[in-house]
């Protein structure tokens, strides 16, 4: 799931999928973006993946909220056109609920995001290497911890049968202790 997330972010951090005011439909910039993350989603079929909606503060709540939704609609719809399995994208509408109310930001704020939804761990098969990671940064920081990420999804991968594990952003060192205590008292390699 790291991966995948992963990799949808350096994509949409290079150019990220804005729309202008008011506006729900996909230009040539946003079909090449989704094209990349298409292809993306594609090589992780069995990870499903929210399309989230979002806009600035221009509007009612209600009027941001449908306008989201169409967004988020319109581009799980160019992905399935792209190959994307339809069952793995669920869309969401978040309207202006993240609006700074700045107009300097606004453009940022009229986007769609991807946001890789949580599977629930099976208990790991026996004799499975369990793993885990404890970092200050978020595992997705484009630097230092995601590097490790990235690392330990690759061995995992490759080995197979292999449990990991993952609590970022714990800047503060009695919180990083702790999780890394509960990880010990679990019994983790």
């Amino acid at each position: 799931m790291t991966a995948l997330q992963s990799e949808i972010n350096r994509v949409v951090a290079a150019t990220p999928l804005i729309f202008e005011t008011g506006k729900t439909d996909l230009t040539e910039l946003h079909a090449r973006i989704l094209n990349n993350v298409a292809s993306i989603l594609k090589a992780y079929p069995d990870l499903p993946v929210r399309v989230i909606g979002y806009t600035d503060h221009v509007g009612s709540a209600d009027a941001n909220t449908a306008l989201s939704s169409t967004r988020a609609a319109n581009v799980k719809t160019y992905l399935v056109s792209q190959g994307v399995p339809e069952g793995g994208l669920i869309t969401e509408a978040r309207g202006s609920s993240t609006s700074t109310g700045s107009a300097d930001l606004a453009g940022l704020e009229r986007r769609v995001e991807f946001e890789v939804v949580a599977v629930p761990v099976a208990a790991p098969a026996k004799g499975a290497l369990r793993v885990a990671l404890v970092a200050p940064s978020a595992r997705n920081d484009l630097a230092f911890t995601q590097s490790m990420v990235d690392a330990i999804d690759v061995v995992a991968a490759e080995r197979g049968n292999v449990q990991v594990d993952i609590t970022d952003s714990t800047f503060v060192p009695a919180e990083a202790a702790a999780a890394i205590r509960t990880y010990a008292e679990g019994d983790y390699d």
